[in-house]
Formats: C-alpha cells, structure tokens, sequence
C-alpha cells in the first residue's frame, strides 16, 4: 500500500514510531516526505521521518530532501538567534548545530556529491551551512579542494569560486603571496585531472545513457563500463551513490533495473573494505521490494540471512512468485543450502524448529505451488534428501522418511537419466546408515538398481559408487557381479571411443566412404569378438542386463561432414593458461569483438582425448582444465581478436596478454590476414603520397605563395592576414581580394611553429609583401619575421617522380566530393600556369631563429603558474612574453619560454636565476636555441614536417569520401523509407470486375463513381479509390497505415456483391508482390463465389470468372524498406493469412527476415 493511501491512524503510529517503517522505494519515500513537508508536519516529527527514509533508502532524491530540510532550519534559527535570541530555543535545529547537522550533510555529500549531473546541489548546501558555522578558511579550502577531485559538468564555476576565495583570503592576509600561488596551483592540478575525467564521462557514458534513458533503451552494458570507471577513480562511499543513481535514474527498463539492482546487490556483499551488515541486508531487501520476480537478487538475499525463519520466509515468498518450476526448484536448492549453514552455525534458538521441519515446510510450499512436479535438471530431490537425512528435530522420524522416500520416487517416476543425483542420494543415505544404522540395506540397494535401470549415459560411475558399498557393507556375491559388469562396461567404451577416434582421423584425412565404413564394420567386429570371450570365460548375474545396456549404444561412429568440421575448426580459438572460472571475464572481453556460439573447458590431462573437432568435446576420465576453446560465429571475429591480441588481458593477470591460438588442423591463418592488410596498406599509402608528392613539384609555379617565418609564438592567422593586406595599400575588395590563404603550422598541441604560408591572389602582391614585410616585426614585443618566395625545389617531391603531376585517387575522388576536380596529368603538362594549386607542403625548417632575448627554463614545478613564473623574472628586466607550454592532456610539461625586451635583462636572467631554487626545483635557464637545422639533420627534419602534412591531407580526404558515401546512403533509404510508407498506407483490391462509370481506358474514378460502398466494409478515413483496367481497386487512407492494414484483413476472403474481394497492403515500388507472384506462377487468378448473386445485386457475375477453378489467396504484408526489398523482389516470402491478424492485434510484426514490420 502506498504511504499516502494509509489510514490517518495507521500514519500517525508510524510517525510515532518510525522504526516500524517497512522497506519502501526512492519513489514512495519522496512522495511520503513531500506531503509530510505540504501538511506542516513539526520538524522533531519530520527530522525522524527522514532519519528512517536515509537509512531504508539512501538515494540522492531522498538526501537532497533531507539536507535541504536540514539548511532551512538552520537558517531559520541563526535568523531569530541575531534578531530576538530570546525566542531562538523555539525554532532550534532538530540536529544539534553545528556538529550533527554538519555530520548529516557531510554524510550526503560524501555518497552523493559524484552525481554527474546534480551532485553540486549537495556540495552547495555543506558549503553554506559550513560558513554559517563559522568555520576556518582552511576548513572551507578543503571542502573545495575535495570537491574540485570530483568529475561533473559544474567544475569551472567551482574553480571560479575558489579563485574568488583566495583571493578574498589573500586580501585579508599579509604576505600571502606565496601561499595563495601555491594553494591555487595544488587546486589546478585537482581540477586539470578531474576536468580530463569530465570530459571522457561525458562523451563515453552520460551522452549515451541519456539517449538510450530517452528512448527507454536497454543500458545495462553502459552502466557496468560507467561503475568500473567510477570504482577506479573514486572512493567506496561515492561509488554507493552512483549505484542509488544507476537503479533510480539510468534503468528505463524492467530487465536493465533487475540486472542493475542485482549488480548493486553483488557489490554490497562484495565490497573492500566490508559494508556493515545492516547496510548489506537493507540493499537487499530494497532490490527484492524493487523487483520481486528476479530470481538471482532473491538467492542474494536467502545467502546473506542468518536466521532460518527469515530463510523459510524468504524461500516460500520468491517460490509463490516463481514463474516456472525450475526457477523455484533453484531457490529451494539455495535456501536448503543456507538452512543448512545457519544450523551448523548455530545461529538458531534450541526452541526452534529443526532443520527436517522447515525442509519439509518448504517441500509442501512447492508442491502447494506446483504439484508433484520433478525437477528439470534434479538438483532439488538430492538437496532435500541430505538436508533430511542431516539431522532430527521435532518432526517425527517417520515424517522423515516418508519425505526421503517421496524424494526418490520423484526421481523414479521421472525417470532421472543422469547419474549424479542418483549418487548424491546414495552417497547421503550410506552416510546415514553409517551413524545411526537406521537405514536398511535394502534401501539403498533399491536406489543404486533405480540408478542403474534409468541412466543412459555412461553408467560407470553408478557401478563403481554400487561395488565400493557393497564391499564394505553388503554382499560379497554382488561384489563380484558388479565387478564383471565394471570391467565389460570398461572394455565396450575403451573400443567405443577407439572407433570414435579413428572414424575421426579418416574423415581427417580425406578418407573415401567406403574406407569409412569399413573402419565402422572392423571396430563393429573387434568389439562383438570382445564381447564373446568375456561371456565364454563365465558370467554373473548383472552380465546379462549389461550387454542388455550395451547393446543400446551405438555400434560405429558416423565421419562428420570433412567441409563442416573443418569450417568449425577454422572458427575455433584456443587460449591458454585460463581456468573454468574466467568464463564469465572471457566473454566480457571477447565478445565486443565478435559473437561467441560457445565456450568449453575441456581437460588437459594425458588420459583426456584431444577435442575431435576443435571445440573441446573430448573424453576424459579427469584431468585440469587449464585452456579454453572458444567457437566464434564468424570466421572475420578472429582477426579482430588477433588484431588486439596485445591488449586482451584478464583482471589480476597483471600486464600478462592472453596467450592466443588456432585449434589444430585449422587452416585458417588471421594473423597470415592481418600482415596482408598491413601489406596492402602500407603500399597504397607509399602509391598515394608518391603521386601527391609528383602534384605538389608542380604547385607554386605562379610564384604567389610566400614562406613566413619567426613568427612569435601568439600570432594569430587574422594578424598576419591583415598585415600581408596592408601591403598594397588598400587595394582591392577587403583582405579576401589581397590575401587568398593563410596557414600556421601547428604541433599536435596545437600550439604554432612559429612559421606558415601565405598565398596571395597575385605574383605582383607576392613581391609586394616580400619587399614590405621582410625583417619587420609582428605584434607588440614580437620577433622580425623572414617573408619570402616559397621554393617548390626544397620539397620531398623532388627527384624523377616530380615529372608526374597527377593527383592521387584519393585526392581526385575528395576534390570531386567537395566541387573542385583534380586536374589530370595530360593538363598539367600543358603548362605551368594551367596547373590547379596544389596542397601546400613545408618548404623549410626554420621555425624560430636564434634570438638572445628568449629564455629556456627548464626544471620547472608543475605547481608554477604563469603568474609566479613572471614576477620571479620580472625582477631582472620588462617581460615582454611568457609561454609556459602544457601537453595534450592539459598538464604542464616543466617547461617555459620567457622573451625579455632587451638582451641584457635576458643575460642578468640567465646568471641569476639558472640553478636557482624556486618551488622546491633547481631552475635551468639558458638562451632559447635556434630551431633551424642545417645540413642532413635539416633535410630530415624538412622530410619530418612533410610526412606529417601529407598524412593529415590524406586524413582530411577519407574524412571527405566518408561523409559523402554516408550523406548519399543517408538520402537512399530516406527516399525509400517515403516510399514504403506511402505503399503501407494503400489497399490492393482484386476480385472486382470493371464497372460500367469507368472506361475501358481505365482512368481515374472518385469514390462516388464506384459503384462499391467501401464505407460499409472498411473503417477509418478513406481518401481516395482507384480502379484500374482489370477492375482492381486501389484504395488509400491518407497517412494511416493501421488503418489500411485492418481494411486488407477485413476485406480479404469478403463476398461483395457475389465476388470474393482478395486484399492486401500495397508493396512500395519496386519491391514486387509475393502474392502476384504466386498467382502468376501457378496460373491461378482471383475468382468469385460459386453461389449466384441476389436480385439486389447491382454487378453481374462473369461467366468466364465462374469457371475459373478457386484457389486461397495469401496475403502478404507489406516488407520494411530496405535495400533488399527495395532492389530485389524475389527476396520477399509470402506470408499467411494470419499474419494481418496479428499485425492488427499487436501492432508489429516479424516480417520473416528477423526485422520488425
């Protein structure tokens, strides 16, 4: 019952007690709490409702609520103790203040504050009420220092704020100039690596969860990826509330929230350092409460109870709500066995029931529930009978053996056909018969007969557990029978799998089938000759049913399909080193890179065959199972698996890969694939640079384009594009007329080289800015830059290559996506002013020349901020610019370049402060070294700089051809999709002749032509009707297809006006019709009733129609546009008649191609 639907009374003594409070969900807390807070519930009352909602239900909607509560009161109170303190004892917090209220919040914030999304609001509130308690700055530091750790998208402000802070701090203080640098510098590293986790949350895990949450998507894999992210960065506490988040927020579905609260079930059981077992059981009983059908976070619960009640309790709740036999028969294994646990533990009072009396309190709950019903796999019978036959209590010891006896004959009646429950029952009721010697021989006697007459696999070990009792408490003369059956059971199988082996080893092979039979009809003989001698040496009494048994196996082995076994071979992956236990981390790992049919563990001792077919199947008698085949569905799934064959790793393998390989006999080779991919890959990249190399010889043959360097380090592409538009004095139409291009070369930090290019729109501004440029200065404290002509002859194209100007495939297909085709070889050697500009390439090294007045500084703390570093230099001269560069992940490399505005102010630098200690480094300061490199390091680093431009070219041209391939893709099946609506929305009609309103050409009549009444046999809003030459209709409903779709059902098979009407949804074009087809190809048409039409009939029957023969017409619904549907006809199947029943009932169907129509 909800909260709000409890009797006044009822509510009123759980707000007197709120200890009796059962476990309720986040959804009914905040409901019950807000009408509370609506009714002016006073705050002791309020305060101990939400004490309890805390403790049963955790989540951050209830703790906001509590919190916020919290701060209201708080502030209530200091506002009446500074206004009228006499009245201040009114209106005190129910938590003392500061202490337990600051307690209480912390407490939320520590779980809670790693919300994503609202964790701040928590933060906010400690913040607040800490600086109403009058706190130290310290104290406030710290929260925020703890909360700029924290990931989430509100991390800037808090940073601003911090700022704030200290700067308020710093201006209340003396001689803080040191401690604020440092405070904020410790602050930036926090907020530097919390903003990179940021930014990876947000594209990896909450941009995808809030779709999927949007779409109401399944978003369990996403989840269990965001927990291990989480669990990796943050402490315990904060992973908790990301759980409470997961389950309340990120499970749109019902599967996503079973498997959800059963993950967050699994960690509160598993969680290091150990949660308290109050928080443990509370979990638990919050996920059975939140899904009361999920059998597994039902057996998480019956695991961690201690008392037996609690178990019994537990047990027959989840069996009444089991939606199969073998789910309850699970639970009930489960709960037996942790019955059994709590007994031996001793956690059961003296007065209690026995274990045999809850047993048996459970057995009746499910035969209650599902009668007398046996067991799938027959787990829950020997469960019942150890339990039983465990211990006495107070349930009589005849109610006990009837229960056994009941057990067995379960399994009698079924029959069980494997050995092991009939072994398990044995073994329990020998160990009985050995304590007390209550239990007669003939007992168990009965059971092993029962075990040996329904087991049909290998009964050998029902035989061996039978002989070891006999010898040590039964009959001497059954020893020596069960001895013969043993060793005749032996030798059957020894030749069984030796045929087994050699049938396999001939199909191996290649064996022809009359060698294969012959190596059946040979193992056939040597096994009856075997057979023969062990009955002519004497037989007891059980060798008469053993050959009886034996003669139920097969004889021979049938050889395998050669083709089939060696297509599964060669999909079949074997990694070593693994145990039965990494199954589970084994498909977690692989299976992103490709679907898995199975794995097997098969053992690896000497006795074990090997596998016959790749897969694991072998025999053995025992043996370790250390490697795992693995069976993929697709043969392309092992190269991917080999293609990150170095980074597959197993948690608690350390940096240990997977040792991966082929099942023997595979011919298929994915690493032979992958070093022709590699092959392949690296020739066409050698073939497309080598012909962009040969264009680029070709490019500047114009003589526009200018190489600039020395630039300063700041320089922007719209400063230089302004200054090279000076240059001719305003000439033109703006800076787009002068200045055609401009481009800095950048590092991969995006950070300038200090060099570019610029292309002007004539040779004559070429010249131009080369004259006026050359040696001037750019910017204020910059550097004289060099501007000249660039010279194609210093380009990697030089050499006999350069004579061929055509441009890449690659590059052609790319410049024709975006408009501007390639020119070819024949118009590139008409001459060189005919030639299109090619892509530009670096022609020179020089990125910054050797200037005295740029420092190095090296050995730098990464706490130093550009501020410190500046004061620490401006001591010795005017600082003129300051680059403290950082790397790609945002965090300082140690490093700076300080430019000072004279050189003296640099050389007083260099002596004072190179070894000089600040931030606890010794500095290394030295003058900036040129970068330009001369001689064979020049051309290296020239060859360097030109690959690297090559392949961003190369980049930047796939990135085209892809978008392109994708747009026209794109618009296909939108153009299709059209299409396929439009047709679901029409009604085929056959069956009809002509009417006399329409002409035998066949042109377009208006319903009220027809002379049909459609409106009398259809519904919905029918708004048009076309009759074609044969009389067909064609009937349309504007834009509903349900519509159409229940008209062809109940127009299909109807008799109207003495025709039988053959209906169905028109197919969009070109997709063709199944039904035509059929009609077509069996030389059947639509034909009308037999009967005569009545006097009322306004159209004749034909006789040519009467005597064609009647034939069922099958109505076929309208396929998903697809390129299949929509290319291919033929590819469509018909369907029954009673898939437009279904259609119209549910909705959707399955069209046959595992689509959803």
């Amino acid at each position: 019952m909800e909260p709000m639907d409890m009797p006044q009374a009822r509510r009123e003594e759980l707000r007197a007690d709120p200890s009796r409070i059962p476990v309720l969900t986040s959804d009914q807390w905040t409901r019950w709490l807000d009408d509370e807070a609506r009714l002016d519930t006073p705050p002791p009352v309020l305060a101990a409702l939400f004490a309890r909602a805390v403790e049963l239900c955790p989540s951050f909607d209830v703790w906001i609520r509590y919190c916020t509560f919290l701060a209201t009161c708080v502030d209530d109170y200091l506002e009446v103790l500074a206004e009228a303190p006499e009245s201040a004892d009114d209106v005190r917090p129910p938590l003392a203040w500061p202490g337990a209220c600051l307690a209480a919040v912390a407490r939320a914030a520590d779980m809670h504050q790693a919300h994503f999304t609202r964790g701040h609001e928590l933060w906010a509130i400690l913040l607040h009420l800490t600086r109403r308690s009058g706190a130290s700055d310290e104290t406030i530091r710290q929260l925020y220092h703890d909360r700029l750790w924290i990931p989430g998208p509100h991390l800037n402000d808090t940073m601003t704020e911090y700022t704030r802070f200290e700067s308020q701090v710093a201006a209340r203080s003396e001689d803080t100039a040191h401690s604020f640098e440092s405070h904020l510098a410790a602050a930036n590293a926090r907020f530097q690596e919390a903003l990179a986790y940021a930014a990876e949350w947000q594209t990896a895990y909450e941009a995808p969860l809030a779709a999927a949450v949007a779409a109401g998507d399944d978003t369990t894999g996403t989840v269990h990826m965001y927990l291990r992210a989480v669990s990796a960065v943050l402490p315990q506490r904060a992973v908790a509330g990301f759980l409470e988040r997961a389950v309340a927020e990120l499970a749109p579905t019902p599967s996503s929230r079973t498997c959800l609260w059963a993950t967050y079930a699994h960690w509160a059981k598993v969680a290091d350092p150990p949660l308290d077992p109050a928080t443990v059981h509370c979990v638990l009983r919050r996920a059975v409460a939140a899904c009361p059908t999920a059998r597994e976070i039902g057996m998480h619960l019956l695991r961690a109870l201690d008392d037996p009640a609690d178990v019994v309790a537990e047990a027959q709740r989840a069996v009444d709500v089991a939606k199969s036999v073998e789910a309850a028969d699970r639970i009930l294994v489960e709960a037996i066995l942790c019955l059994r646990r709590c007994y031996r533990a001793g956690s059961t009072a003296p007065s209690s029931a026995s274990l045999a009396d809850r047993v048996m309190t459970l057995v009746a709950a499910r035969s209650e529930r599902f009668g007398d019903v046996p067991s799938s796999d027959f787990s829950l019978e020997p469960a019942i009978v150890e339990a039983l036959l465990a211990t006495s209590g107070s349930a009589s010891a005849g109610a006990v053996a009837d229960a056994v006896d009941a057990a067995i004959q379960r399994l009698r009646d079924a029959p069980c056909a494997v050995a092991a429950p009939w072994l398990r029952i044995a073994r329990a009721l020998i160990a009985q018969a050995a304590e007390s010697n209550d239990i007669a021989q003939h007992r168990i006697r009965s059971v092993f007969e029962s075990a040996q007459a329904a087991v049909t696999d290998d009964p050998r070990a029902v035989l061996a557990a039978w002989r070891e009792w006999e010898l040590v408490d039964g009959s001497l003369r059954q020893v020596e029978t069960l001895h013969s059956q043993l060793e005749v059971m032996d030798q059957y199988y020894s030749d069984y799998y030796a045929s087994a082996t050699a049938g396999a080893a001939s199909t191996a092979a290649g064996s022809s089938p009359a060698g294969e039979e012959a190596v059946a009809v040979q193992s056939e003989t040597k096994t009856k000759a075997k057979r023969k001698r062990a009955a002519d040496e004497g037989e007891g009494e059980g060798d008469a049913a053993s050959r009886e048994h034996a003669a139920k196996k097969p004889r021979s082995v049938d050889a395998p399909d050669a083709a089939a076994r060696q297509a599964k071979l060669d999909r079949t992956l074997v990694v070593k080193h693994v145990v039965p236990a990494n199954e589970g981390a084994l498909r977690l790992l692989l299976e992103p890179l490709g679907a898995i049919q199975e794995i097997r563990f098969p053992p690896t001792a000497a006795s074990s065959s090997p596998p016959a077919d790749g897969s694991g199947s072998g025999s053995s008698s025992g043996g370790e199972q250390t490697q795992a085949f693995i069976l993929f569905r697709q043969q392309e799934s092992l190269v991917e698996v080999f293609r990150f064959r170095h980074s597959l790793r197993l948690a608690g393998s350390g940096d240990r890969p997977l040792q991966l390989e082929m099942a023997v006999g595979a011919q298929f080779d994915p690493l032979a694939v992958l070093r022709a991919e590699k092959e392949a890959a690296v020739a066409r990249i050698a073939a497309e640079k080598e012909v962009k190399h040969a264009v680029f010889a070709a490019a500047d043959a114009d003589r526009r384009t200018l190489f600039v360097a020395n630039l300063g380090k700041r320089v922007t592409e719209d400063e230089v594009r302004a200054a090279f538009a000076s240059t001719t004095g305003g000439a033109g139409d703006g800076d787009e007329a002068v200045v055609v291009d401009v481009r800095l070369m950048r590092t991969k930090f995006g950070e300038s080289k200090g060099f570019g290019y610029v292309e002007m729109a004539t040779s004559d501004a070429a010249r131009a800015a080369v004259a006026a440029l050359d040696g001037t200065v750019l910017g204020e404290g910059g550097r004289a830059m060099s501007v000249a002509l660039s010279d194609p002859a210093k380009r990697k194209s030089e050499g006999p290559s350069a004579t061929r100007s055509t441009a890449s495939p690659l590059a052609q297909a790319a410049a024709a996506v975006a408009g501007h085709p390639t020119q070819s070889s024949s118009d590139a050697s008409s001459g060189p002013n005919s030639a299109e500009p090619a892509v530009p390439v670096v022609a020179g090294t020089r990125v910054r020349d050797y200037d005295p007045r740029v420092l190095f500084v090296a050995n730098l703390a990464f706490s130093a901020t550009e501020a410190a570093v500046r004061a620490l230099f401006a001591q010795h001269g005017t600082v003129t610019d300051l680059r403290l560069p950082r790397d790609p992940a945002g965090k300082p490399r140690g490093i700076a370049f300080v430019t000072f505005a004279d050189e003296s102010a640099a050389a007083a630098a260099v002596a004072s402060l190179d070894k000089h200690a600040f931030e606890g480094r010794p500095l290394s300061v030295s003058v900036a070294r040129a970068t330009r490199a001369g001689g064979a390091a020049g051309e290296h680093q020239a060859a360097r700089i030109r690959a690297d431009q090559h392949a961003r070219a190369d980049r930047e041209a796939e990135r085209t051809l892809r978008a392109a391939a994708v747009a026209k893709h794109r618009d296909a099946r939108a153009e299709a999709d059209k299409a396929a609506a439009r047709a679901a929305c029409k009604v085929f009609v056959r069956g009809l002749p002509v009417p006399a309103a329409v002409g035998a050409d066949g042109s377009e009549a208006k319903a009220a032509a027809d002379p049909v009444d459609w409106s009398r046999y259809v519904e919905g809003e029918l708004t048009s009707v076309f009759v074609r030459d044969d009389g067909s209709r064609i009937l349309t409903f504007g834009s509903d297809r349900h519509a159409a779709a229940a008209a062809a059902l109940a127009l299909n098979g109807r008799e109207v006006g003495g025709y039988r009407l053959h209906a169905e949804v028109k197919r969009p074009p070109g997709s063709g019709s199944a039904v035509t087809k059929a009609a077509t190809a069996t030389g059947s048409a639509a034909v009308p009733v037999p009967a005569a039409p009545s006097a009322a009939t306004a159209v004749p029957v034909p006789a040519h129609a009467k005597a064609k023969p009647k034939r069922r017409v099958v109505v076929a619904a309208a396929p998903k546009p697809s390129a299949a549907t929509t290319t291919d006809s033929s590819a469509a199947a018909p369907k029954g008649n009673t898939f437009f029943r279904d259609l119209y009932l549910s909705g959707s169907k399955d069209n046959g191609d595992g689509d959803r129509a």
